[in-house]
Order: C-alpha cells, then structure tokens, then sequence
C-alpha cells in the first residue's frame, strides 16, 4: 500500500485530514476502502482516525503547502481538483470545503470562502459545539466583510441551534441595521428592550441609540420619540434632553411660559448660547425676578458664554438687576411675613417662584404648596407647573410627578409639564 499522508488545514488547525490509499481490491477503479463509521463523539471533528481518499487529499496536501507559500491562486484551484471527485463522505466535503476556503480569503473572494464554509457546515462532519464555533467563525468573517445578509442568516441558524454568545445577538442586530432592515432591527431591539425592562435590568445605551437611528430611518416617528425619552431619562445627557426641547412649538407657548422652558434648559445643561441666555435673564426682570436674572448672569459669565457685544450687553443687564435683587435679600423676612398674612396665596406664590430663581429649592417648594394652602391663586395651571419644576430640583420627584400630572393647560402647558416629569424620572438627574 502507498504511504499514509498526514495533512493539516494551517488555516484553522481544527481537522487533521489523513489519506489512505486504495485497497488491492478496488485499485483499478479508484474506490476507496470503506471508511470508518464515526460515532456521535468522532462526529464532532478532528478524529485521527477520519480519512480521505487520495483522489481528494493528495490535491488538499498540494494546497496546504502552497497556502504556505501565499500562492492562493494555485492553492485554490487544487481544492477546487478535489472538489470535483464526486461520492465524497462528509469528512471529505468538510476538509475540501474549509481548504478553499482558506485559500479564497487571502484572494478576496469573500463570497467564494463563505460559500464554501456554509458547505463545509452542511456536509455534516461536525455538529454540537464545534458545529457553533465554525458558524460563528462564519458570522464574524460575514460581518467583517460587510455581508451583512449571511451575518443575519447565520447568526438566526446559530441562536436555533442552541447558541448563547450574545456577541452574536450584538452582530445580528447591527447587521439588520446596517444592510438597511431597519424595521426588522427595531423589532429586533424592541424585544431586547422588552426583556430587559421585565428582568429589572437597564437596556444598554448603545441599544438604545441604535434603536432610535432604526425607528427614525423607518419613519415611526412615535416610536422614536418614546425612545429618545427613554435615553433622556435612564442616560440623561444634555444632548438628548436638547432633542426633547426642540420638539416644543414654540409658536404655542405662551409667553409667560418662555421663563419655564428656558428654567429647564438651564436645569439640562442646554443652556449653553449667549442669546438664549440674554434672553433669560431679560424675561426674569420683567417677571420682576431679579435675583434669578442675575444668577443666571453670573453663572454664563463664569462659564465664558458672553463675548464682546454680548458681553457688555450682560454687564449692562446685571447692573439693572443688581439692585432689585440686593433690595428683595434684604427685605425677604418682612415679604414673606406679608406674604403669609395675605387673603390669598398668590405672594406666596411669587416668592416661591423668586426663592427657586435663586437656588432656593426647598423653599421655592413650601412657599408655593403654602400659596395652593391659602388658595385664590390666579393662574393656577402656571403655579402648579412652578410647583413641580421646584419639587424636581429640590430632588421630590415623587411629589413632582403627583403635582404635574394634575396640569391640563393649554399654550404648551402640557408639552412642559411633560419634559419635567420627565426631568423627575431620570436617573440620575443632569
């Protein structure tokens, strides 16, 4: 008998591939022995005692070595010699199969080595965990390579089967995303979300992120706007509480509610540009609150806001508040001692307004829950939305969420209720 030939895949090092020469019996015509019957462990791959014909191994040897070499061309096209033989067994599929593979890879012919480990996976050689590794090899080459199709496709064969490597999971959803399934990664997303939130555990950022791109791409306008609110909520970060407040018309908000809406940029970090702060601080004077006006002055000073025509324009607005906020520290024991033997709770209220436009929070709250106490307030909507915006920043979400789910004004009364509710639901607060 000929010599028996040792041959290794150096692609993979996972398959010793052994030819044998054919028996006396059969020499004429080729055939080889009777291979040996494997049983469920030997099918799991690299068995010494597997075995190819010569037909088939000599060739794969011959692309072994010149794999070695980087002759890819030659290499391949002597697998393809060995994938012409017909009658192979799985063990002889499975080495053909991973062989050209090896040698299609380094040509580029991504297609040609995908196709031919998808054979080398249905010649059914392998199976359990060797058969997941290989698949898995085959969907991070698929992904690298930007199949994204074929990453789908075996990343959903490699969860049927059992896998659990949520590598997987990742790359089949960036996958869909990324060869434009846009409604089939937000479903895909949806449920990871869904599972999360029933396990008690918090949906990754990432996720997130990737959902709102993939229901924004696909039109559901609802679905990303629950989304970027969850993002505000559990990542709360300015750029997103930045996309809330842009959804805000603007054109309905009523102009006592501009003090609101800039209050919330300001308590999100979105309160970054010198007009947005000019303005601020001008709609704080002429509600008669200088000390917030010139909180927020000073602080945008600090932080560099202002430049040349702006900042004299600052300089100028805090010189006309700085008066009347000196005068309403020094008079706040006998204002709110009027205050509080007033008819009606609408000083209260005010200063309750004035104490939060100064920092004040825990007071802010009080003097406001005292006005609603004594009642006749005017406005009740606007004091009830003040109410909570000073209950999330004195950290009372609970109270908060309780005082502006009571709002059903109009003028964009609801649209800001809703942002700080949601303020008071995040975790942990900008």
């Amino acid at each position: 008998m000929n010599p028996v030939l040792p041959f290794r895949l150096a692609a993979t090092g996972l398959l010793a591939v052994t030819i044998t020469a054919a028996s006396p019996a059969h020499a004429a015509d080729g055939a080889s022995a009777a291979p040996k019957q494997a049983d469920a462990s030997q099918q799991a791959g690299n068995n010494a005692g597997d075995s190819a014909r010569p037909a088939v191994g000599a060739p794969l040897v011959e692309a072994e070595a010149l794999i070695k070499q980087g002759r890819y061309a030659e290499a391949l096209a002597r697998a393809k010699d060995a994938e012409a033989v017909s009658d192979m067994t799985p063990y002889e599929r499975y080495s053909t199969q991973r062989t050209k593979s090896a040698a299609a890879l380094p040509l580029g012919q991504t297609a040609v080595a995908f196709d031919a480990i998808e054979a080398a996976i249905g010649s059914g050689y392998l199976s359990g965990e060797p058969q997941r590794e290989l698949i898995v090899s085959l969907i991070h080459s698929a992904y690298a390579a930007k199949d994204y199709a074929r990453t789908v496709r075996w990343a959903d064969r490699y969860l049927k089967e059992g896998g659990t490597r949520t590598d997987i999971e990742a790359l089949r959803m960036q996958s869909q995303y990324l060869g434009g399934d846009y409604a089939g990664a937000t479903a895909t997303l949806l449920a990871r979300v869904q599972a999360n939130d029933a396990a008690g555990r918090a949906t990754p950022e990432r996720d997130l992120q990737l959902l709102l791109s993939s229901q924004r791409k696909s039109k559901d306008e609802t679905g990303g706007l629950q989304t970027l609110e969850r993002l505000a909520t559990r990542y709360p970060k300015p750029a997103y509480w930045g996309e809330l407040i842009n959804g805000v018309d603007r054109k309905t908000l009523s102009e006592r509610l501009f003090i609101d809406l800039l209050r919330f940029m300001r308590a999100t970090g979105n309160l970054a540009g010198a007009q947005e702060n000019l303005w601020y601080a001008e709609a704080s004077l002429q509600s008669g609150l200088a000390g917030e006006a010139l909180s927020v002055l000073d602080e945008a000073k600090a932080k560099g806001v202002f430049k040349d025509a702006d900042l004299k324009k600052a300089d100028a607005l805090r010189a006309k508040a700085a008066k009347p906020a000196a005068e309403d520290v020094a008079n706040r024991k006998k204002d709110e001692a009027s205050a509080r033997s007033a008819k009606d709770g609408n000083a209260l209220a005010f200063l309750g307004q004035s104490a939060m436009g100064e920092g004040r929070m825990a007071d802010a709250a009080a003097m406001l829950e005292q006005g609603f106490a004594k009642g006749g307030l005017r406005r009740v909507d606007e004091q009830r939305l003040r109410l909570g915006e000073a209950q999330v920043l004195a950290g009372n979400r609970d109270g908060a969420k309780q005082t502006l789910s009571t709002l059903k004004g109009a003028e964009g009364m609801t649209e800001l209720a809703h942002l700080w509710t949601l303020l008071a639901s995040a975790t942990p607060l900008p």
